[in-house]
């Protein structure tokens, strides 16, 4: 990764300084649609066979299964009147919280919930994985907490997930290369984390059989 680039002005105080033969522009100008839900909570059923996107099921760059509801297909009908959500769109919360984001996975089939949006990107502008890393970028996160300021809750407007200020390489292979790296740092970091909670078990359970020995009188002290 090469750090001595010539920089200019993203023209946004949250990005600031970029690349100088990067782009600068808006979400609503980089992505072919973005849409939003109906501002309502759809009915739930136990044997429903789609599954309805809530905030909580978006953390992280991922969609989280747990705790998932799902609607019937009269449901599902009504939800997806103003967009329907497919594999390898974007999904973003504007509430509760709000600018957490996740990629539609292979398969999917369900609808948008309350306080989220759709977002279609337009790969032959930005690869929807490179968009997925920018809005989980500290960048990002300033440009929320901008928006969010004076509110007890932080909460995004239709209009500011439009207006969310990008900046990206102007060929969509700089982007994969940009993508390729940070989807191995991830695998490295991942397996370091899984590593640590393996030893943290590890001694969790070398304190209890501890405890265990010592109340009991089988380790004295």
């Amino acid at each position: 990764m090469r750090l001595d680039v010539m920089l200019k002005s993203s023209g946004s105080l949250a990005i600031g300084s970029i690349p100088a033969h990067w782009e600068a522009r808006r979400l609503k100008h980089a992505t072919k649609r973005i849409y939003d839900c109906k501002n309502r909570t759809p009915d739930y059923f136990p044997d429903g066979e789609f599954f309805v996107v809530r905030t909580t099921n978006v953390k992280k760059g991922r969609l989280v299964m747990e705790g998932a509801l799902y609607t019937d297909a009269k449901g599902f009908s009504e939800w997806t009147q103003k967009g329907l959500p497919k594999a390898g769109e974007l999904v973003i919360t504007r509430e509760a919280p709000a600018g957490e984001v996740a990629l539609l996975p292979a398969g999917f089939v369900g609808c948008l919930g309350q306080r989220t949006m759709g977002i279609v990107p337009d790969e032959q502008q930005v690869l929807g994985k490179f968009l997925l890393y920018f809005l989980q970028s500290d960048a990002f996160d300033q440009y929320v907490t901008c928006q969010g300021s004076g509110s007890t809750v932080t909460h995004l407007r239709v209009g500011q997930v439009f207006d969310i200020p990008l900046a990206f390489p102007p060929t969509t292979k700089e982007q994969q290369e940009i993508v390729d790296y940070l989807e191995e740092e991830e695998r490295r970091t991942d397996l370091v984390v899984q590593q640590e909670l393996r030893a943290i078990r590890s001694l969790r359970q070398l304190k209890a059989v501890v405890i265990a020995s010592t109340v009991s009188g089988q380790l004295r002290v």
